[in-house]
């Protein structure tokens, strides 16, 4: 959201609307969201609407896309995909990940995939990247510790209120040796 209201702040006095550039936002998510998690596509795609006539789209400035990588990796998994997708499913959840994860295998047959991590050793060596990398990083650890945190303090409470483990588990996402640990 941020990047989009700095795309909105930045339109100087006196110009026109007509002036702003698309932004589309694309975020990778590795934990459990219940809201995306009932939702059965690996990317959801998401618009202003009105509420009542949701075909009716306020503005198309603005793309926010959430990719799962749990659904990902459960397609990259999937017994009935035929080696080569398979391959590169998993190569690409690799890079997501850990870009600097991937070995050559990974990268045989897989142009796109070069090309990314070509891209991503470019933009690790240039320090003010390296810098800005290295806070989203940070702050993606940061996040994900806090959550963590306050989904263990969460099941903790319900434990002590004597709710049954498997509300908890579905709750928290958190697995029954996790919660028992508590």
């Amino acid at each position: 959201m941020k990047y989009w209201a700095d795309v909105y702040n930045s339109i100087e006095k006196g110009h026109k609307y007509s002036d702003l550039t698309k932004t589309v936002v694309i975020l990778f998510i590795d934990y459990i969201d219940n809201l995306i998690d009932n939702i059965p596509k690996i990317d959801t795609s998401w618009h202003i609407r009105e509420d009542t006539y949701s075909q009716i789209i306020l503005t198309d400035f603005f793309e926010f896309h959430i990719i799962s990588l749990r659904k990902l990796e459960e397609i990259a998994n999937n017994q009935t995909l035929d080696d080569i997708h398979k391959k590169s499913l998993i190569s690409w959840l690799k890079f997501l990940r850990n870009p600097k994860q991937l070995e050559e295998k990974d990268m045989e047959d897989n142009k796109e995939i070069q090309e990314a991590k070509d891209e991503f050793e470019k933009i690790q060596q240039d320090a003010k990247e390296r810098e800005l990398a290295r806070l989203r990083e940070r702050y993606i650890w940061d996040m994900n510790s806090a959550e963590d945190k306050g989904v263990r303090k969460v099941a903790r409470n319900m434990k002590n209120e004597n709710f049954d483990i498997a509300i908890i588990q579905k709750m928290t996402g958190l697995t029954k040796e996790e919660i028992e640990r508590l």
